[in-house]
Protein backbone atom coordinates (compact mmCIF):
# COMPACT_ATOMS: atom_id res chain seq x y z
CA UNK A 1 0.00 0.00 0.00
CA UNK A 2 1.51 3.24 -1.14
CA UNK A 3 2.62 5.63 1.77
CA UNK A 4 -0.40 8.34 1.12
CA UNK A 5 -3.35 6.02 1.68
CA UNK A 6 -4.49 6.41 5.23
CA UNK A 7 -6.74 3.98 7.98
CA UNK A 8 -8.11 5.41 10.89
CA UNK A 9 -8.73 2.96 13.98
CA UNK A 10 -11.62 3.42 16.13
CA UNK A 11 -11.62 1.49 19.34
CA UNK A 12 -12.35 1.93 23.08
CA UNK A 13 -8.82 0.21 23.97
CA UNK A 14 -6.10 2.40 23.40
CA UNK A 15 -3.73 -0.83 24.15
CA UNK A 16 -5.22 -2.58 21.40
CA UNK A 17 -5.54 0.81 18.91
CA UNK A 18 -1.60 0.44 19.97
CA UNK A 19 -0.60 -3.18 19.04
CA UNK A 20 -2.88 -2.48 15.34
CA UNK A 21 -1.13 0.71 14.76
CA UNK A 22 2.22 -0.78 15.16
CA UNK A 23 1.46 -3.63 13.08
CA UNK A 24 0.04 -1.33 10.06
CA UNK A 25 3.16 1.14 10.67
CA UNK A 26 5.32 -1.76 10.16
CA UNK A 27 3.85 -3.08 6.91
CA UNK A 28 3.96 0.05 5.22
CA UNK A 29 0.31 1.35 5.75
CA UNK A 30 -0.07 5.46 6.92
CA UNK A 31 -2.21 5.84 10.35
CA UNK A 32 -4.13 8.89 10.27
CA UNK A 33 -4.83 8.54 13.79
CA UNK A 34 -6.49 6.97 16.57
CA UNK A 35 -10.43 7.78 17.69
CA UNK A 36 -11.96 6.12 20.99
CA UNK A 37 -15.66 7.56 19.94
CA UNK A 38 -18.29 7.92 16.89
CA UNK A 39 -17.65 11.65 17.96
CA UNK A 40 -13.93 11.46 17.87
CA UNK A 41 -13.78 9.33 14.93
CA UNK A 42 -16.24 11.30 12.77
CA UNK A 43 -14.43 14.59 13.75
CA UNK A 44 -11.30 13.27 12.54
CA UNK A 45 -12.35 11.92 9.54
CA UNK A 46 -13.61 15.62 8.37
CA UNK A 47 -10.26 17.30 9.51
CA UNK A 48 -8.14 14.53 7.52
CA UNK A 49 -10.22 11.61 5.25
CA UNK A 50 -8.86 8.02 5.68
CA UNK A 51 -8.82 5.68 3.15
CA UNK A 52 -9.89 2.66 5.43
CA UNK A 53 -11.69 2.64 8.93
CA UNK A 54 -10.45 -0.32 11.47
CA UNK A 55 -13.35 -0.27 13.74
CA UNK A 56 -13.64 -2.50 17.38
CA UNK A 57 -16.76 -3.90 17.70
CA UNK A 58 -16.31 -3.90 21.29
CA UNK A 59 -16.96 -0.99 22.47
CA UNK A 60 -19.36 0.41 24.79
CA UNK A 61 -23.65 0.18 24.26
CA UNK A 62 -24.26 1.20 20.61
CA UNK A 63 -20.95 2.87 19.84
CA UNK A 64 -19.45 1.00 17.38
CA UNK A 65 -22.80 0.69 14.97
CA UNK A 66 -23.27 4.28 15.55
CA UNK A 67 -19.87 5.03 14.14
CA UNK A 68 -20.61 2.78 11.65
CA UNK A 69 -24.20 4.16 10.09
CA UNK A 70 -22.56 7.42 10.39
CA UNK A 71 -19.17 6.71 8.57
CA UNK A 72 -21.00 5.24 5.71
CA UNK A 73 -23.67 7.98 5.66
CA UNK A 74 -21.15 10.82 5.86
CA UNK A 75 -18.13 9.13 4.30
CA UNK A 76 -19.06 6.26 1.81
CA UNK A 77 -16.21 5.81 -0.11
CA UNK A 78 -14.49 5.05 2.98
CA UNK A 79 -14.30 1.52 3.59
CA UNK A 80 -14.80 0.05 7.15
CA UNK A 81 -13.30 -3.46 8.14
CA UNK A 82 -14.40 -4.50 11.48
CA UNK A 83 -12.32 -6.18 14.09
CA UNK A 84 -14.41 -8.41 16.48
CA UNK A 85 -13.94 -10.78 19.49
CA UNK A 86 -16.20 -13.69 18.12
CA UNK A 87 -17.06 -15.67 15.61
CA UNK A 88 -20.33 -14.44 14.04
CA UNK A 89 -22.67 -13.38 16.34
CA UNK A 90 -25.21 -9.96 16.56
CA UNK A 91 -22.42 -7.82 16.51
CA UNK A 92 -20.86 -9.23 13.51
CA UNK A 93 -24.21 -10.20 11.11
CA UNK A 94 -25.01 -5.86 12.32
CA UNK A 95 -21.48 -4.42 10.98
CA UNK A 96 -22.29 -6.48 7.85
CA UNK A 97 -25.33 -5.64 6.84
CA UNK A 98 -24.44 -1.80 7.40
CA UNK A 99 -22.00 -2.12 5.24
CA UNK A 100 -18.87 -3.16 6.70
CA UNK A 101 -16.53 -5.02 3.87
CA UNK A 102 -15.04 -7.51 6.35
CA UNK A 103 -14.79 -8.48 10.03
CA UNK A 104 -11.35 -9.85 10.83
CA UNK A 105 -11.35 -12.05 14.62
CA UNK A 106 -9.25 -10.37 17.41
CA UNK A 107 -7.78 -14.00 17.75
CA UNK A 108 -7.17 -14.23 14.11
CA UNK A 109 -3.26 -14.38 12.35
CA UNK A 110 -2.28 -10.31 11.98
CA UNK A 111 -2.08 -11.14 8.21
CA UNK A 112 -5.52 -11.45 8.36
CA UNK A 113 -5.75 -8.02 9.27
CA UNK A 114 -2.81 -6.41 7.18
CA UNK A 115 -4.55 -8.01 4.33
CA UNK A 116 -8.66 -7.26 4.60
CA UNK A 117 -7.46 -3.16 5.13
CA UNK A 118 -5.17 -3.87 1.79
CA UNK A 119 -8.29 -5.44 -0.35
CA UNK A 120 -10.87 -3.24 1.28
CA UNK A 121 -8.97 -0.07 -0.46
CA UNK A 122 -8.84 -2.59 -3.31
CA UNK A 123 -12.23 -2.79 -4.04
CA UNK A 124 -12.43 -6.48 -3.58
CA UNK A 125 -13.10 -9.06 -1.05
CA UNK A 126 -11.63 -10.48 1.31
CA UNK A 127 -12.76 -13.44 3.86
CA UNK A 128 -10.17 -13.92 6.54
CA UNK A 129 -9.24 -17.70 7.44
CA UNK A 130 -10.53 -18.76 3.52
CA UNK A 131 -7.20 -18.75 1.45
CA UNK A 132 -6.28 -16.10 -0.88
CA UNK A 133 -8.49 -12.56 -0.72
CA UNK A 134 -11.14 -13.15 -4.51
CA UNK A 135 -9.68 -11.04 -7.73
CA UNK A 136 -11.50 -8.15 -7.55
CA UNK A 137 -15.13 -7.64 -8.77
CA UNK A 138 -17.47 -5.50 -11.25
CA UNK A 139 -18.41 -2.15 -9.84
CA UNK A 140 -21.37 -2.94 -8.80
CA UNK A 141 -20.84 -6.63 -6.80
CA UNK A 142 -18.38 -4.45 -5.51
CA UNK A 143 -20.70 -3.02 -3.11
CA UNK A 144 -21.53 -6.34 -1.37
CA UNK A 145 -20.78 -7.33 2.02
CA UNK A 146 -19.02 -10.38 2.87
CA UNK A 147 -21.89 -11.24 4.20
CA UNK A 148 -24.02 -10.77 0.90
CA UNK A 149 -21.62 -12.50 -1.21
CA UNK A 150 -21.46 -15.57 1.27
CA UNK A 151 -25.30 -15.61 0.84
CA UNK A 152 -24.86 -15.27 -3.20
CA UNK A 153 -22.74 -18.01 -3.40
CA UNK A 154 -24.69 -20.45 -1.15
CA UNK A 155 -28.09 -19.35 -3.60
CA UNK A 156 -25.90 -19.60 -6.52
CA UNK A 157 -25.03 -23.22 -5.90
CA UNK A 158 -28.84 -24.14 -5.22
CA UNK A 159 -29.46 -23.76 -1.24
CA UNK A 160 -33.12 -22.19 -0.34
CA UNK A 161 -33.49 -19.42 2.42
CA UNK A 162 -33.68 -22.27 4.72
CA UNK A 163 -30.74 -23.82 3.92
CA UNK A 164 -28.59 -20.41 3.81
CA UNK A 165 -30.41 -19.87 7.41
CA UNK A 166 -29.43 -23.31 9.07
CA UNK A 167 -25.79 -23.21 7.57
CA UNK A 168 -24.59 -20.02 9.16
CA UNK A 169 -27.09 -19.58 11.92
CA UNK A 170 -29.01 -16.70 11.29
CA UNK A 171 -32.73 -16.61 10.77
CA UNK A 172 -34.29 -17.01 7.29
CA UNK A 173 -36.07 -12.69 7.43
CA UNK A 174 -31.86 -12.11 7.79
CA UNK A 175 -31.32 -14.05 4.93
CA UNK A 176 -34.62 -12.33 3.03
CA UNK A 177 -32.83 -9.30 4.24
CA UNK A 178 -29.63 -9.83 2.89
CA UNK A 179 -30.74 -11.29 -0.44
CA UNK A 180 -33.05 -7.96 -0.80
CA UNK A 181 -29.67 -6.08 -0.87
CA UNK A 182 -28.28 -8.24 -3.28
CA UNK A 183 -30.59 -8.18 -6.19
CA UNK A 184 -30.89 -3.91 -5.21
CA UNK A 185 -27.04 -4.20 -5.57
CA UNK A 186 -26.43 -6.03 -8.89
CA UNK A 187 -29.55 -5.04 -10.66
CA UNK A 188 -31.50 -8.29 -10.24
CA UNK A 189 -35.01 -9.12 -9.71
CA UNK A 190 -34.57 -12.81 -8.61
CA UNK A 191 -32.12 -15.21 -7.32
CA UNK A 192 -31.92 -17.19 -10.71
CA UNK A 193 -30.98 -13.54 -12.19
CA UNK A 194 -28.37 -13.30 -9.07
CA UNK A 195 -27.13 -16.56 -10.03
CA UNK A 196 -26.32 -16.32 -13.18
CA UNK A 197 -24.76 -12.85 -12.53
CA UNK A 198 -22.38 -14.63 -10.22
CA UNK A 199 -21.44 -17.03 -12.70
CA UNK A 200 -21.05 -14.65 -15.51
CA UNK A 201 -18.78 -12.12 -13.49
CA UNK A 202 -16.95 -15.06 -11.40
CA UNK A 203 -18.28 -14.43 -8.33
CA UNK A 204 -18.05 -18.17 -7.20
CA UNK A 205 -14.64 -18.34 -7.09
CA UNK A 206 -12.06 -21.55 -7.37
CA UNK A 207 -14.79 -24.83 -7.62
CA UNK A 208 -12.34 -26.51 -5.58
CA UNK A 209 -12.69 -24.13 -2.44
CA UNK A 210 -16.07 -23.83 -2.48
CA UNK A 211 -18.83 -25.03 0.14
CA UNK A 212 -20.41 -28.35 -0.43
CA UNK A 213 -24.08 -28.32 -1.97
CA UNK A 214 -26.30 -27.46 1.47
CA UNK A 215 -28.90 -29.62 2.40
Amino acid sequence: MRGEESVLLVGAHPVLLEAVEKLLRERGFTVAGKATSAGDALRRLRERPADVVVLDLQMPGSEAMTCLREIRARHGRTAIVALSQERGGDAVERALAEGAVACVLKSGVPEDLVTAVRQARRRSIYFPGRGEPAAAVPAEASELTARELEILRLVADGASNTDVARKLWVTKQTVKFHLSNVYRKLGVAYRTEASRYAQLHGLLGDESGRSERVG
